[in-house]
């Protein structure tokens, strides 16, 4: 049976040169521009701690990229090239000191630290990201050269202009491709292969792109494989192209990224807020971003869960800041040396009369959420506390998977 993902045109998840050819028109120019900027940066970071003096000695080209747009009360002028690399680089000289009557011998080129400063953070995350997947797909790379930049600087707003309109085509909004890594990830089969059928045909496409299970459930073989939750291999493809989207998300929101927004802004009048963009593609798919309920109780994607897992059913579903207020009250009894059961134990008087249920019905539920990326899954191992043991209620370890938001 088809879904409507199988009849989308110019889509074809399951084919590895689709994918290939994916990569080609979207990956590589991320690559390629991200590349750009960093070797532009590096150029110009050879001369931090030298003065103006020194920079139009040695190469005069380069005066641009400091002092272009610097008005005569030492300002930036709007859209000044020089203000554009002190907030993509963090490198720059104090405007002030170059309007002043020593300005080429005082005014030192400085460096912001590399670490601190988001947008080359972002390059070089987009750039190790896109490379990594351009290698595994063994797609080959034309040299970058950056002389015509030094040559003309306002060549470096059509860099950030390809690198902007590339990052929003890459987006899983407006992308089939890049929506099947997000909607892909920490999904279990039985619904995977209800939305992408011809994963259950194709093995190649899983090997390509680096499908993992995350969780596999210890009952029978047809639930096992019904209910195993995958994710992806670290460093793979799909794992670097998942990696990528989280990493615009969380940068294109704004909220406490207004550089970026300055920073496109010198190519666009209003850059696109890729995160919210998402919200609503999410809204619009789900119809709301509400709660599930599973046997009369309700789950809200915004909170955290800690589910502990037994063979074919989850026995006990706290949400984590319930477990968190009984290790609290746990800590504070054996500080205090007295015995304040009752204490860590209220916290757990709602929990005890959640009923067990069954995994499928409780992954079934929240699959559309994980699928749109509302809620999202990760393992480990936890010791879930059990309240009604005097002794120890830190009883044996159980699978523990965080059922949390990602998006909202």
């Amino acid at each position: 049976m088809k879904s409507y993902y199988d009849t989308i045109p110019n889509f074809k998840y399951w084919d590895v040169e689709a994918w290939k050819e994916y990569i080609q028109k979207y990956i590589v120019p991320i690559y390629e521009n991200t590349k750009y900027l960093l070797e532009l940066k590096d150029e110009l970071s050879l001369y931090v701690g030298k003065t103006l003096e020194t920079l139009r000695e040695n190469n005069k080209d380069l005066m641009p990229f400091f002092v272009g747009g610097i008005d005569e009360e030492g300002n930036y002028e709007e859209s000044s090239i020089a203000r554009l690399i002190y907030l993509m680089f963090g490198i720059y000289i104090e405007p002030k000191v170059f309007i002043g009557e020593g300005r080429l011998k005082e005014a030192i080129i400085t460096s912001k630290n590399e670490d601190e400063w988001t947008f080359l953070r972002f390059l070089k995350e987009m750039n190790e990201c896109s490379l990594n997947i351009i290698k595994k797909s063994e797609i080959k790379l034309s040299s970058i050269k950056i002389d015509d930049t030094i040559q003309n600087p306002s060549k470096i707003l059509e860099i950030l202009n390809e690198l902007y309109k590339g990052c929003v085509s890459f987006n899983a909004s407006y992308n089939y491709y890049t929506f099947f890594i997000v909607s892909a990830m920490g999904v279990h089969w039985k619904y995977l292969i209800s939305t992408y059928p011809k994963l259950n045909e194709y093995d190649g496409i899983k090997e390509f792109l680096g499908f993992h299970p995350m969780f596999v459930p210890d009952a029978e073989d047809e639930f096992k494989k019904d209910y195993t939750i995958w994710r992806y291999k670290n460093e793979g493809i799909a794992s670097n192209l998942f990696a990528m989207q989280l990493y615009l998300w969380y940068l294109f929101d704004f909220i406490n990224y207004d550089d970026y927004k300055e920073i496109f802004g010198y190519v666009i009048e209003d850059p696109k807020n890729l995160r919210e963009e998402f919200r609503k593609l999410v809204k619009t798919t789900l119809g709301c971003e509400g709660e599930i309920t599973i046997k009369n109780i309700k789950i809200n994607p915004k909170d955290v869960y800690l589910v502990a897992i037994e063979k074919e059913y989850i026995i006990k579903w706290p949400k984590k800041e319930v477990v968190d207020r009984f290790y609290d009250a746990f800590e504070r009894r054996w500080k205090l040396s007295h015995y304040f059961r009752r204490e860590y134990e209220i916290p757990f008087e709602e929990e005890r009369s959640k009923p067990k249920i069954l995994l499928s019905d409780f992954l079934d539920e929240v699959a559309p959420f994980l699928f749109l990326k509302l809620a999202y899954f990760s393992l480990s191992m936890f010791f879930l506390p059990d309240p009604t043991c005097a002794d120890n209620p830190l009883k044996s370890p159980h699978n523990k998977l965080i059922y949390s938001h990602i998006c909202g």
